[in-house]
């Protein structure tokens, strides 16, 4: 859900609700909620709404697959926003745990962030501290992906791509399984429909596989023209 284009006439713009019903009308078998969409942020939703959230998914037999928490990167680094950023992140992996505790997330939620080399190593420190308390996985989807991390890594290929990497080999070179994948591409001019750019599908399947990745697959919709068509586009051709 994260990254969606803000305009009227687009079949899920209007509410949180219009929104989650559109994610779940593509055919998805699970929805990674932005949480930082106003009325799905940790901070709006109180017991109530959370099992509310959860009732939606369930009743469309779908599943949350975790939670985006795509705050600007230079928060965490900033001195004048860390505060914010850390907060923002305790409270993302509260409502992730809620959505574990209501059923609707099994296993170990991941809540998917990214952070600046910049970032302090107390600040990232705290965030592993918060996520182990509470339960969950954080993972940081900076790039180049930090060698000695206490939180987990997620791999965006369209990130990698662009910054002139091969995802699979980073996904190979992973001394651990990433904490959560996502499904993405770039060509020449940015962003695109995964298939469409320089990814190498078979191959990053295969690199996931060898390293022991075991959850979602996250389509990523951020950047891509024609959103509404690249969603059918890719629940079409992933099942």
């Amino acid at each position: 859900m994260a990254g969606l284009e803000r305009n009227a006439d687009l079949p899920w713009s209007g509410t949180p609700r219009r929104a989650l019903d559109w994610a779940l009308e593509t055919g998805a078998k699970g929805v990674q909620i932005d949480a930082t969409m106003n009325g799905l942020r940790a901070r709006d939703l109180d017991q109530s709404a959370r099992r509310d959230l959860a009732a939606v998914l369930r009743r469309a037999g779908a599943a949350c697959s975790g939670l985006d928490l795509w705050i600007p990167q230079n928060h965490f680094a900033d001195a004048a926003n860390q505060g914010r950023a850390v907060d923002a992140v305790h409270d993302a992996c509260g409502l992730a745990a809620d959505l574990r505790r209501l059923g609707v997330i099994e296993g170990v939620p991941s809540i998917s962030i990214s952070t600046l080399a910049e970032t302090p190593a107390g600040v990232i420190d705290r965030l592993a501290l918060t996520a182990e308390h509470l339960g969950v996985r954080i993972a940081d989807h900076r790039w180049p992906n930090a060698p000695a991390h206490p939180i987990g890594v997620g791999i965006d290929p369209a990130a990698i791509l662009m910054a002139g990497g091969e995802p699979s080999s980073v996904v190979t070179k992973l001394r651990e399984p990433p904490a959560s994948a996502r499904l993405s591409d770039a060509s020449a001019i940015g962003r695109c429909v995964p298939g469409r750019g320089r990814l190498k599908l078979d191959e990053y399947d295969v690199a996931l596989t060898i390293v022991g990745y075991a959850g979602w697959l996250i389509a990523d919709l951020r950047g891509i023209p024609n959103q509404a068509d690249a969603a059918a586009e890719l629940m079409g051709g992933t099942g």
